[in-house]
């Protein structure tokens, strides 16, 4: 995995510099590093106007997942059972399965593994690895359209907002994985 991330890190350096910031913490137990990107509030809008935040994160040698902020009444998003589903610019919709607690409100924080529920079904390790790993690829090399959010109940889409703080939302996954490919690529070059 560590040679994956650094390949994707060198093949996403030709995408430009990422204009995100990355907080890294280190869990005083395990020892393990994580990587937070900002939060980028009101990138995307839901097709009632509601905005909607997101920021990403990644365990150094584990997973990278999306936290989704968004107000709206779909029922509940289940764990393992929700999806995000984000439609990119070269037409291929790519699924992300909940990872976060069940919730039934109606303003909710939603973790999203960069992996589909058929990946996590698998019960396989390597299966996850290699679905995120393609994923990332995939995201880094194209822009996103629309991002849809699947409750109980029903689905809101979600599209690109800009704004002043905001001024290229279509490219949120390449600039914060970016941003956090550089930070594994800075991590690993400090312990050489």
């Amino acid at each position: 995995m560590k040679k994956v991330i650094l390949i994707l890190a060198l093949m996403a350096t030709s995408i430009g510099v990422a204009q995100v910031k990355t907080t890294t913490e280190t869990d005083d137990f395990s020892g393990k590093q994580s990587i937070t990107t900002d939060m980028w509030t009101g990138f995307g809008v839901t097709g009632v106007g509601k905005q909607v935040s997101a920021s990403m994160s990644h365990t150094v040698g584990g997973f990278t997942s999306i936290m989704v902020l968004v107000t709206a009444d779909l029922g509940c998003f289940s764990e393992l059972r929700s999806k995000i589903e984000v439609k990119l610019s070269n037409g291929e919709i790519l699924e992300f399965v909940q990872m976060s607690k069940t919730t039934c409100k109606s303003t909710n924080a939603l973790l999203f593994l960069l992996a589909s529920k058929e990946d996590v079904d698998s019960g396989s390790m390597q299966v996850v690895e290699q679905a995120i790993e393609s994923n990332i690829e995939k995201l880094l090399n194209n822009d996103w359209e629309v991002i849809r959010l699947t409750g109980t109940r029903r689905y809101t889409d979600i599209k690109p907002k800009q704004s002043r703080r905001v001024d290229a939302p279509q490219e949120f996954f390449k600039q914060h994985l970016q941003a956090i490919l550089n930070e594994v690529e800075s991590l690993s070059n400090e312990k050489q």
